[in-house]
């Protein structure tokens, strides 16, 4: 979320920040708990083919624990998953940081998916 705010509203006031961010992750938790939410079609589909092949899926995301667990409970992502990550867990550290302790955990190589540029 800091990234976001500091490339959408630098100047906004950190307390301010902080403020909306709030706002805007209960809305979104209310959203995921009245079936608002939805994936994108055949991500299941995906997501099961990746893990029939024998690859270990990590989840790493800029949400928060709240956030992370409310989408593994409602779309069942401990099915497909290996481990699960998010920013919070780290102090909101850079992804990239995080994900060298992640390399370290799991041997072999890597293939990212996501939705930013590196």
């Amino acid at each position: 979320a800091k990234d976001m705010w500091n490339s959408l509203m630098p100047n906004l006031p950190e307390q301010e920040k902080q403020k909306c961010s709030s706002i805007i992750g209960s809305a979104m938790v209310q959203y995921l708990e009245e079936g608002k939410a939805e994936l994108y079609d055949g991500a299941i589909e995906v997501l099961k083919s990746l893990k029939d092949s024998e690859f270990n899926l990590i989840f790493l995301s800029n949400c928060k624990i709240q956030y992370m667990n409310k989408h593994m409970k409602i779309f069942k992502l401990e099915d497909y998953f290996t481990d699960f990550y998010c920013t919070e867990q780290f102090d909101f550290a850079p992804k990239h940081k995080i994900f060298n302790f992640i390399k370290e955990k799991y041997v072999g190589d890597f293939v990212v998916v996501g939705d930013r540029f590196v």
